[in-house]
């Protein structure tokens, strides 16, 4: 129900996309990522083209962040972050 009501604010015009901006939050940039890892104590360990690794001494598996720091981040990278950032904590 929700998604149909916002396709159809989007197809309604430029108020509209305001409206439908306001209840969809923005996307993260991946350099917004990279700065929540490493001020939770991340390293990045480089990685091959626009991928990158960060570790953590507490965290098991390495994060992948992979795209440019202008790029918007996907839904799963930002999962990917949060989940890591919480296990760091404990």
């Amino acid at each position: 129900m929700i998604g149909v009501a916002l396709s159809t604010l989007r197809q309604s015009g430029t108020g509209a996309r305001r409206i439908a901006n306001a209840v969809m939050p923005m996307t993260r940039k991946i350099r917004e990522l990279i700065r929540d890892l490493e001020a939770a104590g991340f390293v990045d360990r480089g990685g091959k083209g626009d991928h990158r690794n960060f570790t953590h001494p507490k965290v098991a598996k390495p994060v992948t962040i992979s795209g440019k720091p202008g790029d918007d981040a996907k839904h799963y990278q930002e999962k990917a972050v949060r989940v890591a950032i919480e296990e760091s904590k404990r």
